[in-house]
């Protein structure tokens, strides 16, 4: 039996509600946003309609969570997810923009909930199934934007955007499609021919977006992969490929670190990572000056309105974010925010690694994902985005890793190997 067979529905989803899932999947990404967008501003709020669409999305996924999930059963598994989300809204009482982090706030809560519903819905490969459309469909149109030339990004940085608004935004999207696809050759032998071109697909729009970021997420990803792999053929072979690894690492770090200049131009980036590392100074400044409770959700970055004023001032440019999910989640919610992600990521990281010991295809999806989550808020946000996939599959992770110990599967010995079994 399949490692997550603990989800608790009792019929299986109809063509519709897996429609409806694959369009919000795919929307959650911001795609097709390129056709709207105008160079050098950032996305406007969405009007009356866009709210009205919102609303009827976040009613339904609502409904479908409370008809087919258990509705307290499934928000108590992902209660650290659900915690920072209300916690969140709660910022509206000392926020510098108390409309902005209560309608946000109650926006994330919602992307939250789409995600613990993905998760109570469908088994991993399930999801990997329904992630695998979303992603065809996503890499398929990104290659026919990028060779028409449709759309408009928003910096103009050379780079394919595909139907996203910024190089990074497709170089992130196709590395996660690239282990999608790998995933979803490992649970189903009978696509692996088609999940092979998925991913070749997914490497060279990864190429052409010319996401520095994206590329290196890829080669941390695929050592990570490429050690899991030891680790469950035999536990002796991945300490003695983990520790040649932190070694290797090690040297490899220290040449760096002493020839800085060259190593950044060698990746395409100026000492100050394109200034980056000017930006997360005068980040972490701000942030200091209010370090407990921050700012208020979505209250800190509103251009020369709100706080950020002082940066973009300093900086003499118009920054969106910090490019690090942690320091932005410091300055909107501060420290207390920031240790409630910590204790539910910890806590989901060690579920997942358990997880990972179920000898199934799909068992190490939920770890790879959480590594992927973790390694792209280095240097990008998208950690307590609302409207965002990456949101809304933490906490689908974090649910499929957290599975009730009577619906878990059990593990049986056969030769001296442990296999997963449905209790």
């Amino acid at each position: 039996m399949n490692s997550s067979s603990h989800v608790i529905t009792n019929d299986l989803p109809g063509i519709a509600e897996r429609s409806f899932t694959v369009l919000i999947l795919l929307v959650s990404t911001g795609a097709f946003m390129c056709l709207v967008t105008v160079q050098g501003q950032q996305p406007d709020e969405p009007g009356i309609l866009g709210k009205l669409v919102a609303g009827s999305i976040y009613l339904t996924t609502f409904l479908l969570l409370v008809r087919h999930c258990g509705f307290w059963n499934t928000v108590w598994r992902g209660r650290f997810v659900i915690a920072l989300a209300l916690f969140a809204v709660l910022s509206t009482v000392w926020s510098d923009d108390p409309s902005s982090s209560f309608r946000k706030g109650i926006s994330v809560g919602a992307t939250a909930l789409f995600g613990l519903y993905f998760a109570s819905r469908y088994s991993v490969s399930q999801q990997i199934r329904l992630l695998v459309k979303m992603c065809g469909f996503s890499m398929v149109c990104s290659l026919i934007f990028g060779l028409l030339e449709l759309g408009q990004s928003v910096d103009g940085v050379p780079g394919w955007y595909g139907i996203y608004v910024q190089k990074n935004s497709l170089g992130r999207m196709a590395v996660l499609s690239l282990f999608v696809f790998v995933y979803m050759a490992k649970i189903d032998v009978n696509s692996k021919w088609w999940a092979r071109v998925g991913v070749v697909l997914s490497l060279a729009l990864i190429l052409l977006s010319r996401s520095m970021t994206a590329i290196m997420v890829l080669a941390v990803m695929i050592a990570l992969q490429v050690l899991l792999r030891a680790f469950r053929r035999s536990k002796r072979l991945g300490w003695s490929l983990l520790t040649s690894g932190v070694v290797v690492g090690g040297i490899i770090l220290r040449w760096a670190l002493m020839n800085i200049q060259a190593t950044a131009g060698a990746v395409g980036k100026d000492l100050s990572m394109t200034g980056r590392m000017q930006l997360w100074i005068f980040s972490g400044f701000m942030a200091l000056q209010r370090p407990w409770l921050g700012y208020g959700y979505y209250a800190f970055w509103e251009g020369m309105k709100g706080p950020s004023a002082r940066i973009w001032v300093a900086l003499n440019m118009g920054i969106p974010h910090s490019h690090n999910g942690f320091l932005d989640l410091w300055l909107s919610i501060g420290l207390v925010g920031v240790i409630i992600f910590a204790i539910g990521f910890i806590t989901y990281l060690r579920e997942a690694l358990s997880f990972v010991e179920w000898q199934s295809p799909d068992s190490p999806w939920p770890l790879m994902y959480l590594a992927f989550f973790f390694l792209y808020n280095l240097t990008e946000s998208t950690l307590l985005q609302p409207n965002s996939l990456f949101w809304a599959l933490y906490a689908a992770a974090a649910f499929s890793v957290s599975a009730e110990p009577e619906s878990s599967p059990v593990r049986v010995s056969i030769g001296g190997r442990q296999i997963a079994h449905s209790g």
